[in-house]
């Protein structure tokens, strides 16, 4: 269901079956689908409706700020396009194939032989990974043109999060990240 069952807030019924609740759910998607032009929209960038749903998820997943969502797109477009291959390296995809909520995969966790481990794996992982929203899905279709193959959430507790282009750029982010996390 992940992907698929749109995020939101529904008035149910006490009696409301399980069925009855998901039906609603997967029936409010198909409207963002149609509402977004996701299969023309896929189509146009060159990816499948999945694919694009599984961008989504994850740019939903990753922003702490939807003004972030296009250009967390652009990052995760630019890495699956990048001659030679770049592996997206997300920590969101990895975390959800070993079912943990956390913020920071650890050392163990990028050892994982999971298809979510996109540490390991060049390209997208199978499949969405969160029911995304509708600016991610916008995101997805219609993301930020610019250079950048990173980004760090600088200040999770202010949800700032910055944009590199070279690795040296993303390991400053990354020792600003730390220094947060330490004053925090």
């Amino acid at each position: 269901m992940e992907g698929f069952a749109f995020p939101g807030t529904y008035e149910v019924s006490p009696t409301s079956s399980p069925h009855e609740i998901l039906t609603t759910m997967v029936t409010r998607f198909k409207r963002a689908a149609e509402d977004s032009g996701l299969v023309d929209g896929a189509r146009r960038v060159g990816r499948t409706p999945l694919e694009i749903m599984t961008i989504a998820s994850i740019v939903q997943a990753e922003a702490t700020d939807k003004r972030d969502m296009p250009k967390i797109a652009r990052v995760i477009y630019n890495r699956l396009n990048h001659t030679p291959e770049m592996k997206l390296e997300l920590d969101s995809p990895l975390l959800y194939g070993l079912n943990k909520y956390d913020i920071q995969a650890s050392n163990d966790d990028l050892k994982s032989r999971s298809r979510y481990n996109t540490y390991a794996r060049l390209g997208l992982p199978p499949g969405p990974i969160s029911n995304p929203g509708d600016d991610a899905i916008e995101a997805a279709l219609k993301p930020a043109a610019g250079p950048w193959l990173f980004f760090v959430t600088t200040d999770p507790k202010k949800g700032i999060t910055k944009f590199a282009v070279s690795q040296s750029e993303f390991l400053k982010l990354a020792e600003e990240y730390k220094k947060n996390l330490r004053t925090g």
